[in-house]
């Protein structure tokens, strides 16, 4: 540039400057929002998930048609232990049903 307008540009460089500070620190509150936001969104998906899993029709099923289930897969499943791990219900039904421990 010319002599003259030297001044003249360096009188934006400070202004230049604070915008810069200024946006930076949005871009960090903007961030921070962010990161806010994608763990509340984690922490409700969560939530919902093991909300909809309580509603899943398999734990109003019977406990009789749970054991047939069970007796029936005894040719698959060779140790009826493995029901006994699913969930305390299971557990239940598993030991309450003689037929998987005669085999």
């Amino acid at each position: 540039p010319e002599p003259s307008k030297i001044p003249f540009i360096r009188s934006f460089v400070p202004e230049i400057d604070a915008s810069l500070t200024s946006i930076a620190a949005e871009i960090s509150r903007l961030q921070e929002q962010l990161c806010s936001l994608q763990q509340d969104r984690s922490d409700l998906l969560d939530y919902q998930r093991k909300h909809k899993s309580m509603l899943s029709p398999l734990r109003r099923m019977p406990p009789e048609i749970l054991a047939e289930i069970f007796t029936s897969s005894i040719p698959v499943v060779s140790d009826p232990w493995v029901w006994t791990h699913i969930c305390s219900r299971w557990r239940a039904v598993a030991i309450a049903t003689p037929a998987l421990w005669s085999v």
